[in-house]
């Protein structure tokens, strides 16, 4: 398990406990205002999405940590067919369709702004912290950038393409709070009303009320245990 704090990265193996608990300093880029968002590449890297910068660490090496400018809420690491990979970083949906989108080549090591006219396979913003499965298939929100937006929810393949999934809850995609990706196009959703969802690959399944307290109220964050499926 990877997590951030306000000046430093840390990971813990579950298997053995606090034990195993690593820290990796990162005083030397200044306050990183709180860890909001941690994903790990194909390379090895970590990558940490905190207020106001994003920053690249190698565990494996001495060397100062990459650090770059820009204040998101969201990053994810998509595999890309030929080898290497994407970075992407967004804001929360809540943030507007004018939320900035950039994404991070890693053939290139360049973050390029993405396009925003409302074309459809654009992604306007990430619907959590865990939102690409184990066959690289990264969840995301489309905007059609209009004055009063309308939002849709799918996920953008690997090789780029665009698949649309409907969202089953009251409210669509804009009352979507979470999806935790899994597996080959599955994930679970939590609402804007309590309630966790989860897809198969081709339909929805009402899962209940995420515990009585969560009733009307948005859930934050959800998770799956991929050995028992709870």
């Amino acid at each position: 398990i990877w997590f951030a704090t306000w000046t430093a990265l840390l990971r813990m193996d579950p298997a053995v406990g606090p034990s195993s608990l690593v820290r990796y300093d990162l005083d030397g880029l200044g306050d990183l205002g709180g860890g909001r968002d941690v994903d790990m590449a194909p390379d090895g890297t970590v990558w940490i999405c905190a207020e106001g910068t994003l920053v690249q660490l190698d565990p494996a090496s001495p060397r100062r940590p990459k650090q770059w400018e820009g204040g998101f809420e969201h990053i994810a690491v998509q595999p890309k067919p030929s080898g290497g990979y994407f970075v992407w970083a967004t804001l929360d949906l809540s943030s507007g369709t004018s939320s900035p989108v950039w994404r991070y080549d890693s053939a290139t090591r360049i973050w390029e702004p993405q396009p925003a006219t409302g074309e459809v396979g654009e992604v306007a913003s990430l619907p959590g912290t865990d939102v690409v499965d184990d066959a690289g298939n990264m969840w995301a929100f489309h905007s059609d950038r209009q004055p009063d937006p309308t939002y849709s929810l799918g996920y953008k393949r690997p090789d780029g393409s665009w698949v649309d999934v409907a969202a089953p809850n009251e409210g669509g995609a804009s009352y979507v709070h979470r999806i935790r990706a899994f597996g080959q196009s599955n994930a679970l959703m939590a609402d804007a009303s309590g309630r966790v969802w989860r897809f198969d690959g081709s339909s929805w399944e009402d899962l209940g009320i995420g515990g009585a307290s969560n009733a009307r109220q948005g859930i934050a964050g959800l998770d799956i245990d991929l050995k028992t499926g709870t």
